[in-house]
């Protein structure tokens, strides 16, 4: 299984922020607690990802 780390942009300028490491690794342990063999996502996708993770947790938050 290889993580989708190739596709992240790095240094100052990028389209990419640094958060986008800590969106990475969130996805990556809810994709191997899945028991996913492979990801569907990459960091392209960082910003949409970022998005509905923090519309997942505000939802997880306003139901407990």
């Amino acid at each position: 299984m290889n993580p989708p780390m190739p596709d992240q942009n790095l240094g100052f300028g990028q389209k990419h922020s640094f958060g986008s490491c800590g969106v990475g690794v969130i996805l990556c342990v809810r994709d191997l607690c899945a028991r996913k063999k492979t990801f569907d996502w990459n960091f392209n996708q960082a910003p949409f990802l970022r998005a509905r993770l923090m519309v997942e947790l505000v939802e997880l938050a306003s139901n407990s």
